[in-house]
């Protein structure tokens, strides 16, 4: 590294250099899992060299098709120099074949990709499993462990959706609300909806792409451990690539609290309205009956 370019982007401190703040801001240093993580959106370059190889047809089919999902229109990808993109010439057209370098054609069909829903997630294809237990593991950052933290504690189970109600993406925990129905699949939000959901969903949908702007619907029931659950529904229009998009989201209604019983306690007017029976063990007068 010439001197001018490290005096200009990482600063000295005792035996090491550090990254200038400046360039640590510009670029997000993460951790992606291609198959068990929900993929980012509107890149404009994936430069993915030899990973492919070490992967089965079926996981390298899925990685694809999730690369030309997180594309932007015209975006490249650029693989390594024993890979290619297989059979889905609709997808990617080459820019250079030599050098494994494509462009992003073509528009990813509603419901066809399916999102990961985490690393728990099964189906992590690596050839060798020996690549999971060699990876190192990576010490979260505070900033990132707080934003998770606060995802999970208070992020609503969410899924987006397109003007045909075809789910695209799911997050939280989206399955209270929505399950997988029997027979063909079915990409419907309207259909996977559970039983008493289904009606205030439609209507928070109907609502939404009238007005354009945000609907709350309230008074949703269904059941959840065979006990009423109230729920909120949130229809939210997003802007889309030349597609009318919503986010809807879900939370159940706070269960009232009750309040506690207080233990029986007698009392002197008690004794004397409701007396023991005459000759019972243990029986008090009343007031009254010590004044008589």
């Amino acid at each position: 590294m010439t001197p001018t370019r490290l005096a200009r982007f990482f600063t000295k401190e005792d035996h090491s250099y550090q990254v200038v703040r400046e360039l640590r801001e510009a670029v997000v240093f993460t951790t992606q899992s291609l198959l068990a993580d929900a993929p980012f959106s509107r890149l404009d370059l994936i430069s993915c060299r030899n990973l492919l190889i070490y992967l089965g047809p079926e996981a390298q089919r899925k990685i694809l098709s999730l690369f030309h999902f997180a594309l932007h229109e015209d975006g490249v990808l650029f693989l390594g120099s024993s890979e290619t993109v297989g059979n889905v010439t609709d997808r990617f057209e080459p820019i250079s074949k030599k050098h494994r370098i494509y462009r992003h054609i073509g528009r990813s069909r509603p419901g066809e990709v399916k999102f990961p829903g985490g690393t728990n997630t099964p189906g992590r294809l690596f050839a060798n499993s020996l690549m999971q237990q060699t990876m190192p593991r990576r010490r979260l950052g505070f900033g990132e462990l707080s934003q998770r933290a606060l995802l999970e504690a208070y992020a609503p189970a969410s899924v987006l959706i397109n003007a045909k109600h075809e789910g695209l993406y799911y997050s939280g925990s989206a399955d209270r609300y929505l399950k997988v129905v029997s027979g063909e699949g079915t990409g419907d939000v309207l259909a996977m909806a559970r039983e008493g959901l289904r009606t205030k969903l439609r209507s928070a949908i109907r609502r939404a792409k009238q007005d354009h702007a945000r609907v709350i619907v309230t008074g949703a029931k269904t059941e959840r451990n065979g006990c009423p659950i109230g729920v909120t529904i949130t229809a939210l229009p997003v802007e889309g690539d030349n597609e009318e998009l919503f986010l809807v989201s879900f939370v159940d209604d706070p269960t009232p609290k009750l309040s506690p019983v207080k233990p029986f306690e007698p009392t002197a007017d008690r004794v004397e309205r409701y007396p023991a029976r005459a000759g019972a063990r243990g029986y008090t007068r009343g007031p009254a009956e010590r004044h008589s």
